[in-house]
């Protein structure tokens, strides 16, 4: 029986330590398609094209960081950056104050409006705040999904920042568009904390210095998975009140290496499409580490930032940023094995 009950355990023993290595060794990320990559490329160009931020109450440039939250969902962080709008020939000022955050997630539903089968479903456009890491227009907050029977009328989607507001959400009927196309890719736990993580860390300022310095430091910024475990893809839009600007987006590969915890250690960021305007637009990359919104006042020099210049920075190759020295003191980057 001793002999029985030694077997039995070893066994178990064998079997653990088995399990374990294999957790070990399997990637927190999963691999996509090419295809699946493109698509979601698309699901993003599709959102900054409908969406219309009615950001004209804010005093400062602002971002709109977007991700995957689900299938077709879609988790945002509005931010109202540190710096002053430059005025026409002005350089960019040096006077900043603390950020202000307006996060949410941004669903869409698709459901019958009709007793007739043949009819294309509609989709229900919802947007959620999250309060708890928003201080940005506190007081309301109003989507509206503006409609036609124009078929080929394109739906908006107006994001009301006014304070006034007596709301904090509101439904509306859209059509079926790209930005509610399913990719068939996942989105993980893993996922989303990345997702955040590279929200709160990255911030972009661009300047289009020709034609007019008509530039007003205005991005939209997209962060979805590339085809490889661990690679995400960052693409920045600078938009004025037109939409894009030509030539944008300039893109990012970003590759993450971790430690045996699955910690984060150091990701490689590559310039994969620069925008097509390189001589005449100025875009800096600012990584920060963790601070409080509207509280701290992150340096653009030192204190842990690092900052790059596109292109110049890029022309050797990759830029290795060191993140276990980045969230180093902070929750975001725990372990995961």
């Amino acid at each position: 029986m001793r002999l029985r009950e030694l077997l039995r355990a070893v066994g178990v023993l064998v079997l653990t330590l088995a399990v374990a290595s294999a957790a070990v060794a399997q990637p927190l990320g999963r691999p996509l398609t090419a295809e699946q990559v493109a698509c979601e490329t698309d699901r993003f160009l599709w959102l900054f094209f409908m969406t219309m931020f009615e950001a004209a109450r804010l005093e400062r440039p602002w971002t709109l960081f977007a991700s995957p939250q689900g299938p077709r969902d879609f988790g945002l962080l509005l931010l109202e950056n540190q710096w002053p709008t430059p005025f026409e020939g002005e350089p960019l000022g040096e006077e900043r104050v603390a950020e202000t955050h307006l996060a949410a997630t941004l669903s869409f539903e698709h459901r019958a409006v009709s007793l007739n089968p043949e009819r294309p479903l509609a989709s229900r456009a919802r947007l959620a705040r999250d309060g708890a890491n928003s201080n940005l227009a506190a007081s309301g907050l109003l989507l509206d999904v503006l409609t036609s029977n124009n078929p080929d009328f394109v739906p908006n989607l107006r994001v009301d920042l006014d304070r006034r507001a007596q709301s904090t959400g509101r439904a509306g009927l859209a059509r079926h568009f790209g930005v509610t196309t399913p990719c068939g890719v996942e989105v993980t736990n893993e996922d989303l904390l990345v997702f955040s993580v590279l929200r709160r860390i990255f911030r972009f300022r661009t300047e289009i210095i020709f034609p007019h310095d008509s530039g007003t430091g205005d991005n939209e910024v997209a962060i979805h998975r590339g085809e490889e475990p661990d690679q995400f893809v960052i693409e920045v839009y600078s938009v004025d009140g037109l939409g894009p600007h030509p030539g944008f987006p300039v893109r990012f590969d970003l590759t993450l290496a971790r430690n045996d915890q699955g910690r984060l250690t150091v990701a490689q960021l590559e310039l994969s499409s620069p925008s097509e305007w390189a001589a005449e637009v100025v875009v800096e990359i600012f990584v920060v580490p963790p601070f409080r919104p509207s509280h701290e006042v992150w340096p653009e020099d030192g204190g842990g930032t690092i900052r790059l210049r596109v292109p110049d920075d890029f022309l050797a190759g990759p830029v290795a940023l060191d993140l276990e020295a980045l969230l180093a003191g902070s929750t975001w980057n725990p372990p995961r094995i």
